[in-house]
C-alpha cells in the first residue's frame, strides 16, 4: 500500500479515497499546458466536479464507485479508486486522467504508452478542494465557472458558520469513519473542517484519520457519536453498548450520505446533513 499505509480489506472505499487524498506528496496547482479534451476520471469528487462545471461531456470513464451525477452511470468504468484497470484506462484513449498525486504516481509506470497528462487534484482541506476545482477549471476552459462555483461555496459556508455561531449547542461530537479498526476523523481532515464550521467540538484532537481505541473513545466523552457507514446500516448493537454516556442516551447516529465523503460542490448540501445532526437535539 502507498507509503507504508496498511488497511484492512473492509474498510469503506469512501474513507480509503480520503486517505489517500490526504497523503498525496503534490498540492493542486497551476496546469496552464495542460487541455483536457478525453478524461478519465479516477476519484468521484473529481467527476462529480467535472459535471459541476460544465466539463462533464469529456469525461470519457469513471471508477465503479461514481453514482453523481446520474449520467456517470453510463459510462465506462475503469476499477476502483485505487484498483483502475490500466488497460480500461488505455481503451478510452485519454489526453488527461484526473486522481490524486499518490494515485496517478501508482498509475505512472503502467501507462507508459499513453500521451495522457496527469491532472493531481487534491481535497485534503477546504484550501485544496478549491484549488482543485479552479484546476479542473482550468485544464477544460470552464474556468470562469469554476471560479464562480467556489464563490458561491465560500459564501454558504460564511452563512453557515455564522448560523452555528449562534447556536446554544457546541456539543463534543465523535465522527467515526471505520469500526474495525475504529478511524476517527481528526481536525487536519476535511470531515474534521466541515466539524468546526457546523459549531461542532471534535474530541478528536490531532491528525486527520488516526486509528483510536475504546479506551480512547471513553476518555473522549463524546456528547454525540456520528457513524458513517458504507452501505447504509442501523448503529450496530456493539456500538450501542458502549460504555459511553452518548450510547446510554441513544446519542450515537449511523448516517451514510456520500456527500459527507465526498468534497466538492455537494459540500453546502454536506454542512446542512451536518448541522442537522450536530445541532439536533438529545
Amino acid at each position: 500500500m502507498h507509503m507504508g499505509l496498511h488497511l484492512p480489506a473492509r474498510l469503506n472505499n469512501f474513507l480509503l479515497f480520503l486517505l489517500l487524498a490526504g497523503l498525496s506528496c503534490h498540492k493542486a496547482g497551476p496546469a496552464s499546458s495542460i487541455r483536457c479534451k478525453r478524461i478519465v476520471s479516477l476519484l468521484p469528487s473529481a467527476t462529480e466536479t467535472l459535471f459541476a462545471i460544465g466539463a462533464g461531456h469529456m469525461v470519457r470513464a469513471v471508477t465503479r464507485f461514481d453514482n453523481v451525477p446520474a449520467a456517470v452511470k453510463k459510462l465506462p468504468k475503469v476499477g476502483g479508486i485505487i484498483d483502475a484497470s490500466p488497460e480500461a484506462i488505455l481503451a478510452q484513449s485519454p489526453d488527461c486522467v484526473v486522481g490524486t498525486a499518490g494515485i496517478l504516481t501508482a498509475l505512472r509506470n503502467r501507462l507508459k504508452d499513453v500521451r495522457a497528462q496527469g491532472v493531481a487534484v487534491d481535497y485534503s482541506d477546504l484550501r485544496d478542494v478549491f484549488r482543485s476545482i479552479r484546476l479542473l477549471g482550468q485544464v477544460t476552459g470552464h474556468e470562469n465557472v469554476a471560479v464562480g462555483l467556489v464563490r458561491r461555496l465560500k459564501q454558504g459556508i460564511v452563512r453557515i458558520r455564522k448560523q452555528a455561531k449562534f447556536a446554544r449547542r457546541h456539543p463534543r461530537v465523535l465522527f467515526v469513519t471505520s469500526l474495525h479498526p475504529m478511524y476517527v476523523a481528526g481536525p487536519d481532515s476535511f470531515i474534521g473542517t466541515m466539524l468546526d464550521i457546523v459549531g461542532a467540538n471534535n474530541c478528536v484532537k490531532r491528525g486527520k484519520f488516526p486509528m483510536w481505541s475504546m479506551e480512547e473513545v471513553i476518555a473522549s466523552n463524546p456528547d454525540r457519536v456520528i457513524l458513517f457507514q458504507d452501505p447504509c446500516a442501523k448503529v450496530p448493537d456493539e456500538v450501542k453498548k458502549w460504555p459511553v454516556r452518548c450510547a446510554k442516551n441513544g446519542n450515537i447516529v449511523s448516517i451514510c450520505d456520500e456527500s459527507l465523503v465526498r468534497p466538492g460542490p455537494r459540500l453546502i448540501h454536506a454542512l446542512k446533513v451536518l448541522y442537522d445532526l450536530v445541532q439536533s437535539r438529545d
